[in-house]
């Protein structure tokens, strides 16, 4: 057999162990030598959020601080910009009626994956990030409405609207494969709570409400809000004073547990 012909200083520790030998040509973990896979990486999660999502509108909520209510930490008057269309893969839960019957609180919640990249470009010129010298990124208290699934709905029902609550750029189990940041996990539920009197709202969601105007709160800046805005015009405290602890002809007032009303 044959001598080989390679020099056997190919063979030399100092040049396969080239993390220990030389740490500066080494390191697996250092995400400066992946630049190529991120790249490809990158293109993929874009192209499959394209492929396998679906166009929503994003709505940037314009907070600011100095308008909040210091005591309440809230702003009735607080609004959201007008929806800009991105494409997002969804995982939708819608609630269950089965936990409803329980008693159990199960309203819809939705995880959307967005590309990093395409929120940036696709959003840089909103006021609501210059205006306030905020990051351009999603946050919590923005909506999300999922256009595609409310444009045939009966009786006049339109998309559901929701409202965001985590944001995350880094899982490294599920997002960030090569250590690279490609795409962010939005997680949000659906927003059917928040009385703001700018807050989006779906068409035909009318819920029963105990204040005097349906679904907003009224303000001086909003004189158009009336009474006749709320479809349902029972009172739930007028119920419990007529029902619940109705006056006696004893003198009892019906305030057996506390005078509340």
């Amino acid at each position: 057999m044959a001598y080989p012909t390679y020099p056997l200083s190919c063979l030399d520790p100092s040049r396969i162990f080239a993390g220990v030998y030389q740490p500066n040509c080494g390191g697996f973990a250092d995400p400066s030598n992946f630049k190529a896979e991120t790249v490809i990486f990158d293109s993929g999660f874009n192209e499959l959020i394209h492929n396998f999502g679906v166009e929503i509108g994003y709505q940037v909520n314009n907070f600011d601080m100095e308008e909040m209510n210091s005591i309440y930490g809230e702003n009735s008057l607080m609004y959201w910009s007008e929806p800009v269309m991105i494409k997002s893969y969804l995982d939708l839960q819608e609630e269950s009626p089965m936990y409803a019957l329980a008693g159990f609180d199960s309203g819809d919640t939705i995880t959307a994956f967005i590309h990093i990249k395409t929120f940036t470009s696709l959003l840089s010129g909103l006021s609501a990030f210059s205006a306030l010298d905020m990051p351009i990124e999603p946050k919590a208290q923005d909506k999300m409405t999922i256009y595609p699934l409310g444009c045939d709905r009966t009786s006049g029902r339109g998309a559901k609207v929701f409202e965001v609550t985590e944001v995350l750029d880094q899982d490294v189990s599920e997002l960030n494969p090569v250590m690279g940041h490609y795409i962010w996990r939005i997680k949000g539920v659906r927003s059917e709570h928040n009385a703001n009197t700018n807050n989006p709202r779906e068409n035909v969601n009318e819920q029963i409400a105990d204040n005097s105007y349906f679904g907003k709160l009224s303000s001086a800046l909003f004189p158009s809000l009336t009474g006749e805005d709320k479809k349902y015009t029972d009172n739930s405290d007028d119920y419990v004073k007529e029902q619940v602890f109705p006056p006696s002809t004893s003198g009892n007032d019906g305030s057996n547990y506390g005078n509340y009303y």
